[in-house]
Order: C-alpha cells, then structure tokens, then sequence
C-alpha cells in the first residue's frame, strides 16, 4: 500500500471527525457512496479530481491538510481580529462580533 495513499486516508478520517460525520453522512453529502469514502479512508484509493472537490465542497477547505502541505487544521478562537477578519484564519466575523455587541448593549440595558 503506498504511504501517500495512508496518509491522505489518516487525514480525511481526521478531517471527517473533526466535523464530526460519519463515513456515510460524508458520502451523502459530496454525492458518492460510503464505499467510496471507506476506500479513501483505508488507502485503497485516492480520488479522483472530481471526488476530491466534492469532498472539498463539505469538507471545507482543508485540501492543504489532505495533500500534505500543512499541519492538521485546529478550531480558531477568533480571538484577535483587523476589521472583522480573523488575524489567524483569515475567516469573516463581522456578524459574530455584530452579534457579540449586541449582547452587550442588551446586557447593559438589563441593569
């Protein structure tokens, strides 16, 4: 079996937890079967470029991580950000942190 077919398999399943579905709700979603995933998943097969997008599409965009190109991808705090972008992830809080004001003024307005 061929280390890059291992390895992309560790990282889906990694990957596939984390968002926390099951091989079957991961099929579903990207449209082929649970077979197909629990090839990938055991290094039987790596998929093909179409397969590989549609597992992108519910996966998010952890394709670097799959491919070998970075680290396995941690939850982000959004704890530091410029403008309502996430300094660490690049994501966009506006309405988190429109949201989170909110709260405040209601909380405010409760004393």
């Amino acid at each position: 079996m061929s280390t890059h077919l291992t390895r992309f398999g560790q990282r889906l399943r990694e990957v596939r937890e984390q968002e926390q579905m099951t091989q079957s709700e991961l099929a579903q979603k990207a449209g082929m079967t649970a077979m197909h995933v629990s090839h990938f998943e055991c290094g039987r097969r790596l998929p093909s470029l179409e397969n590989f997008a549609a597992l992108m599409r519910v996966l998010g965009d952890h394709s670097e991580y799959l491919l070998g190109l970075e680290g396995f991808p941690q939850a982000c705090d959004h704890d530091e950000h410029d403008h309502g972008i996430c300094i660490h992830c690049g994501a966009d809080i506006t309405d988190t942190l429109a949201g989170q004001a909110e709260d405040a003024a209601d909380a405010q307005e409760d004393r």
